[in-house]
């Protein structure tokens, strides 16, 4: 993030007494660094630094595996939280478009144009078609039964795969490549993709 910075020290006694530090000096002003009072806080988690101290060198190679597949599940689940509203904001105008043509129909002093504004206004479609490159691609409308397997076996085909995530229950699949080139590739090979009968949509995920 812009402006902010995580500074490790060597114990919590030593954060605390930063923090302090640049709350007053020594006359009870605000400290300034580069004429700016800066905002400390102490972390929420230790740091890696710290973690790798109290761990044996497996504990800690298991610990950021473990960091890692959190971040991507937290990555994966606001794709798939800003997906599903982009869906859901895009049926509502379809419908709000459809109930304004019947009520412009019924009211014979109603002024077309400012409904047809209103309408546009109110349909902020997001064609996830039209997506910029990524290195991960996001596969719907999967059959409820696929398998990582299967994904894998679709996928792996392409230059710099790198792994399959695939969320069941929503019936979407996130596919990771090391570069954008490969993500392409499949993405291109993939666009019409039938997977017992059920066609399925691949797009670039959302950056």
């Amino acid at each position: 993030m812009r402006g902010q910075a995580f500074v490790t020290l060597e114990n919590r006694k030593k954060c605390e007494d930063c923090v302090k530090h640049f709350q007053k000096d020594v006359k009870g002003n605000p400290v300034k660094i580069l004429g700016k009072v800066p905002e400390l806080q102490l972390a929420k988690t230790e740091s890696d630094v710290a973690v790798e101290k109290k761990l044996k060198k497996e504990e800690y190679e298991k610990y950021l595996e473990q960091r890692k597949a959190k971040k991507k599940q937290r990555e994966d689940e606001k794709i798939m939280t800003t997906t599903a509203n982009d869906t859901k904001a895009e049926a509502g105008a379809d419908d709000g478009e459809k109930t304004g043509q019947k009520r412009s129909a019924t009211a014979e002093d109603q002024d077309d144009s400012a409904v047809k504004a209103e309408h546009q206004a109110k349909k902020p479609k997001v064609d996830l078609s039209t997506l910029p490159p990524n290195k991960v691609l996001l596969v719907q409308n999967l059959p409820a039964d696929i398998t990582d397997a299967e994904l894998i076996d679709i996928f792996s085909k392409f230059s710099g795969f790198v792994e399959v995530r695939l969320v069941k229950i929503r019936k979407v699949a996130f596919i990771e490549y090391e570069a954008e080139e490969g993500a392409t590739a499949a993405k291109e090979a993939n666009k019409a993709l039938n997977i017992r009968g059920t066609l399925v949509i691949v797009n670039y995920a959302k950056k």
